[in-house]
């Protein structure tokens, strides 16, 4: 009787890479993450690309390129408020310094929380004893926040694929304090460079007033965490093939 695949390693996103596609399309997330995946077992969730009124719509698992996934559709006004609105008018104008781009609404707010707490169920089933969650990019930061409400007490770590702004830009957000808590939840923190992860711990000091211990921990709301520089470079071989 074959062994069940373990869900040691959990990968999170908002896109994922579809298998009706083919060919050097696929972005650095993609291509890092299948990397990571193709050499540890494990599994890796997100948005099927796909819209569906059907808010109960269960996962689907498959197989691509040697990784399993476990996907899932959003219905459209998900898909307008959380990706759309939230993430791509606020979150992403201003993580790039951009102020004068960003369109804030509550609605939009409300539809970015709204949906990564259904990524935080679909998750949760999957969670196994050993298990260990990497979640990606600005698109879900409160995840590792209401995975931990559910009780789910394996580590998870989040990377940050853009920039992440200074103290004075960051609080030009309404909730400000809200997205750094919501930081807080994981147990260790990525970002591209070393100048990005200074404006987080400024961020953290100012915003949430947060203590920086000699073991290179932060702690704030209750937990001690770590932020770190992680470059990520593109396989060069590959590119000038």
């Amino acid at each position: 009787m074959s062994k069940e695949p373990d869900n040691e390693l959990i990968v999170v996103s908002n896109r994922v890479p579809s298998p009706k596609s083919s060919g050097g399309s696929q972005g650095g997330l993609a291509v890092g993450v299948m990397n990571a995946l193709q050499k540890n077992e494990g599994l890796w969730v997100g948005w099927s690309g796909d819209i569906d009124e059907n808010r109960d719509a269960q996962l689907n698992h498959y197989e691509f390129d040697s990784v399993r996934f476990a996907t899932f559709p959003l219905t459209e006004n998900d898909h307008q408020t959380f990706y759309v609105g939230f993430s791509n008018e606020v979150l992403w104008p201003l993580f790039h310094y951009r102020t004068d781009k960003v369109e804030y609404t509550r609605e939009n707010l409300e539809g970015y929380l709204r949906v990564s707490q259904r990524y935080a169920r679909h998750v949760s089933t999957l969670v196994e004893p050993h298990s260990r969650i990497w979640v990606h990019d600005y698109q879900l930061i409160p995840l590792g926040h209401y995975l931990r409400q559910a009780g789910i007490d394996v580590p998870i770590g989040h990377f940050l694929h853009t920039p992440f702004p200074p103290w004075d830009v960051l609080r030009i957000l309404p909730d400000y304090e809200d997205l750094l808590r919501y930081f807080s939840a994981y147990d260790v923190i990525g970002f591209q460079t070393k100048c990005d992860q200074r404006n987080f711990e400024e961020c953290m000091r100012h915003g949430l007033e947060a203590t920086f211990h000699d073991d290179g921990t932060i702690e704030a709301e209750g937990r001690r965490f770590r932020a770190e520089a992680y470059p990520i470079s593109i396989d060069v071989e590959s590119a000038q093939e």
